[in-house]
């Protein structure tokens, strides 16, 4: 389909060559021992597919100016994401098999990393407490709230895609977006920037239209990159989620012209976002902050205006994605981590009603008197 890297990098606007973070491959070396450790990986062949995937090298492409400990932490979430996404895979058209796995890293991403570790705590579930904690290490609460929130909504967006995919099969070209923009996982990852850099976006910031409006676009711009990436497998693979094969499948276009539609709106995110940069610096200058907030707020739009050429790079360095066929470094059709869910099933709900009443002395006799009651 693309004769060679050249032809990939000029179908996104790319520069062919790319300056990456000099400390890929000491995170590709960092995350397999990692892995071995949270017992995500358990033999010689997820070993090599996991070595083959490159990940250290792969994020150090999507964040060039990321080094040591956060390159480590990114690639790390991204392992645990794919080995995840994998599991998750084997249950993609039942949901009831795969809801306790949500259920239980939910509870995990939610929980507090530093409490003792429940015996039988899964091995994702371990990986993620792993990364929440060294997180929380150095980022603020505030920081930690954003991060662990769109770490959940990855993890209910692979349900919902389940659930979806179960009911209606083939996803109309909206639906597809909508949940992508989630299952992709880029949000986290773009959170990094600020771990990286050694500074955060005041809380106010974060939460404008304008900030979100831009990663929305860097976000959607990787999905395309993705389906792309993906295509000749997406394909042999029936895959249910993939914007080519959508055009094709729903809309009746030939691949060529799928392709060229694709671009298309490849390209008008790129302007998109372009504009949705010069709009987010506006409002910061107009909002009187100071000077070293505004100089973070710029460092920030620059190195996720990067994220989007560095992510091409970043599936270039994916061994999996420059071959047309089955490789050795595939992963297994079944997860090697399936025998630790066998008899899972949803916890119980946290029992509100065994709570002290509103207005009670924590610590006291329930006193249904000191419950406020509302007049109106």
């Amino acid at each position: 389909m693309f004769a060679d890297r050249k032809a990939l990098t000029d179908f996104f606007y790319a520069p062919l060559e790319w300056e990456a973070s000099p400390d890929g491959e000491a995170a590709d070396l960092h995350t397999s021992s990692w892995a071995e450790e949270m017992g995500l990986t358990r033999s010689p062949r997820t070993r090599r597919m996991l070595a083959a995937w490159h990940l250290g090298t792969s994020c150090g492409n999507t964040l060039p100016r990321a080094r040591g400990e956060a390159l480590n932490l990114v690639t790390d979430w991204v392992t645990w994401g794919f080995f995840t996404d994998h599991l998750h895979s084997v249950f993609a058209k039942t949901p009831m098999r795969s809801a306790p796995i949500f259920d239980d890293l939910l509870r995990t991403l939610w929980a507090d990393p530093f409490a003792p570790v429940p015996n039988g705590t899964h091995s994702l579930s371990r990986a993620l407490r792993s990364v929440m904690q060294r997180a929380s290490q150095i980022m603020s609460e505030a920081w930690m709230a954003r991060f662990r929130w769109e770490t959940g909504e990855m993890l209910l967006a692979f349900f919902r895609k389940a659930r979806t995919i179960a009911e209606a099969g083939v996803l109309d070209l909206d639906t597809l977006m909508d949940i992508r923009r989630d299952d992709l996982g880029m949000l986290p990852p773009m959170n990094v920037i600020e771990v990286s850099e050694g500074f955060e976006i005041p809380p106010l910031i974060a939460g404008t239209y304008e900030f979100r409006r831009m990663r929305d676009l860097a976000n959607d711009s990787v999905i395309f990159q993705n389906d792309i990436f993906s295509l000749s497998r997406d394909r042999a693979d029936q895959a249910d989620c993939n914007t080519v094969l959508t055009l094709e499948q729903l809309h009746g276009r030939s691949t060529e012209e799928a392709l060229a539609e694709v671009r298309g709106m490849y390209r008008d995110h790129l302007d998109a976002f372009a504009l949705a940069k010069e709009k987010f610096m506006a409002l910061c200058n107009g909002l009187g902050l100071g000077d070293n907030d505004l100089a973070h707020c710029a460092v920030f739009a620059a190195d996720l205006e990067k994220v989007i050429p560095g992510t091409v790079h970043a599936h270039l360095a994916v061994v999996r994605y420059l071959a047309e066929g089955p490789a050795p470094f595939d992963p297994p059709a079944e997860s090697e981590l399936l025998t630790e869910y066998e008899d899972s099933r949803i916890g119980p709900f946290r029992d509100v009603a065994a709570l002290p009443p509103y207005g009670s002395p924590a610590t006291g006799p329930a006193d249904v008197s000191a419950r406020a009651v509302p007049t109106a």
